[in-house]
C-alpha cells in the first residue's frame, strides 16, 4: 500500500500547499484558551467561536467577516469550574437569525465538584442579542448523568432545531449512541433516539444536517473480536425520529485495535445528496504504530460511497483529529492536525480545487483540533495555536 502510494504520487505529484501569502491573514481570537469549536451564519455576516477559558464557557465574536474578533465574554458562567477536559469542548452553532446556540457539559453542583464527584450533563444556552445576554442553559440528555462521559457532537438545521449526539452511559452494557432535538430556540430538549450500541467509550460521535433537517452520524465502535475497528455511520430519512442500520465507512482493515482517542467527521450536502465522512487510522505504518495515522475521507452519494482517498498524499506523520465541511456551493472541505515538519501544524485541503494548504507555520506554536465552518461564501477554520485560539479564513472574502 505504502509503495503503491508512493508510485501515484510520483506520477500525479499534489499541488504544492497554498502559500501563506495568498491566505487571509491569521487572527488571534483569545488568549489562554483550550478546545475551540466555530460557526458562521448562513449570511456570513456573523462568525462565533466558543472555547473553555478561566474554567468557564466563552464565546468571541466576529461581524466583519473573520477580520476581527470582540473580546471573549461568558457565554456559560460555571464559576470557573469548567473541566470538561480534551475532545470535550463547548460546541457553537448560528442560525439565519443570527441566534448563538451554545453546548457544553457541564456540572453547576459546587458541592459535588469539591468532593470529585462531578458528572457533567449536556446544556444548551442562547442568544438572540448578538451575544449580549444568554439564556438559562437546558439540559439535553433526557437521563440525569446520562452523559456524563461529555463526548458530543451538534447540528443546527435551517429552521433554527439543534441535533445533538452523545454517549449516553443510562445502560449498565456500555456506552450507546443517543440522538435529540431542541427546538423552540434552544428551550426544549426532546426525548432522545436510540442509535446504537457498543461505542467507543473515549471516541465523540460526530452528527451533521441536511437542508431539510435529516441527520448524518458516525462514530467508533468497540473492537470486534479479532479485528480492527472500523468506523460506522448512518443517516435519517425523517428529521431524525429513526435511523438507517450502521454501515461502516471503510472495508479495509484499518489496524485500530485500541481507542482511536478521537471523533471520526461528516458532512452534508444542503440538499441531502452528498455526504463526506473522514477518520485516521492505522493502516500506513512507516515508524510509529502509534504515530502513524492517515487521515482518509469519501465523499459521494449514499449509501455506497467511493473508496476513500487521503486528502493529502505529501505525508503520513501523526496526522488526526479531522474535520469536514461543505462550503455554500456544495464543495468538500477537510482539516486535519499533522506533525509533517516536526511541529504540529494544522493542514486544510479544498475538494474542489483539490488544493493542500498549510493554515500553519513550522515556526507557529503547536496547532491542534481544528473545526471548519462555512456561510455567506466564507470557509473559515478555527483551531488551537499554542495556549491559545487562532481562526483563519481559507476562502471568500
Amino acid at each position: 500500500m505504502i509503495l503503491l502510494l508512493a508510485v501515484l504520487a510520483l506520477q500525479n505529484p499534489p499541488p504544492a500547499p497554498a502559500a501563506q501569502e495568498e491566505l487571509a491573514p491569521q487572527v488571534s481570537v483569545a488568549e489562554n484558551a483550550v478546545f475551540p469549536h466555530a460557526a458562521i451564519s448562513p449570511d456570513g455576516s456573523l462568525i462565533a467561536a466558543t472555547f473553555v477559558r478561566n474554567g468557564n464557557i466563552e464565546v468571541a465574536l466576529s461581524t466583519d467577516r473573520g477580520r476581527t474578533f470582540r473580546a471573549p465574554v461568558i457565554a456559560m458562567d460555571v464559576k470557573g469550574m469548567a473541566r470538561p477536559g480534551a475532545r470535550r469542548g463547548p460546541r457553537i452553532a448560528v442560525d439565519g437569525q443570527k441566534r448563538l446556540f451554545i453546548v457544553a457539559p457541564l456540572c453547576f453542583d459546587a458541592a459535588e465538584i469539591a468532593a470529585n464527584r462531578a458528572v457533567n450533563e449536556l446544556w444548551v444556552s442562547t442568544s438572540g442579542d448578538l451575544g449580549k445576554t444568554y439564556s438559562p442553559p437546558v439540559r439535553i440528555n433526557d437521563a440525569p448523568k446520562g452523559a456524563r462521559e461529555s463526548l458530543f457532537s451538534i447540528a443546527l438545521t435551517p429552521a433554527g432545531d439543534l441535533h445533538v449526539a452523545w454517549l449516553d452511559t443510562r445502560e449498565d452494557k456500555g456506552p450507546s449512541l443517543r440522538h435529540a432535538k431542541v427546538s423552540d430556540h434552544g428551550r426544549k430538549a426532546g426525548k432522545s433516539t436510540l442509535v446504537a450500541r457498543n461505542l467507543c467509550d473515549d471516541c465523540a460521535p460526530a452528527i451533521a444536517v441536511d437542508g431539510k433537517g435529516n441527520p448524518a452520524l458516525s462514530w467508533w465502535p468497540t473492537a470486534p473480536p479479532k479485528s480492527t475497528r472500523q468506523p460506522l455511520w448512518c443517516s435519517s430519512a425523517n428529521g431524525g425520529a429513526a435511523f438507517s442500520t450502521p454501515a461502516p465507512v471503510t472495508s479495509a482493515e484499518t489496524n485500530v485495535t485500541g481507542c482511536p482517542n478521537e471523533s471520526p467527521a461528516v458532512a452534508l450536502s444542503a440538499d441531502g445528496k452528498t455526504l463526506a465522512l473522514a477518520w485516521s487510522d492505522l493502516r500506513d505504518i512507516i515508524r510509529d504504530p502509534k504515530l502513524d495515522r492517515t487521515v482518509f475521507w469519501t465523499v459521494g452519494t449514499p449509501p455506497k460511497l467511493p473508496a476513500e482517498t487521503p486528502p493529502s498524499t505529501t505525508s503520513f506523520l501523526g496526522q488526526a483529529r479531522p474535520a469536514l465541511v461543505f462550503d455554500p456551493k456544495g464543495v468538500p472541505w477537510c482539516a486535519w492536525e499533522e506533525g509533517r515538519n516536526g511541529v504540529q501544524q494544522v493542514y486544510a485541503f479544498d475538494g474542489g480545487t483539490r488544493r493542500e494548504i498549510a493554515v500553519t507555520l513550522p515556526d507557529d506554536a503547536k496547532g491542534a483540533f481544528p473545526t471548519l465552518a462555512a456561510g455567506g461564501g466564507l470557509v473559515a477554520v478555527a483551531y488551537a495555536l499554542g495556549e491559545g485560539v487562532a481562526f483563519r479564513i481559507l476562502a471568500g472574502k
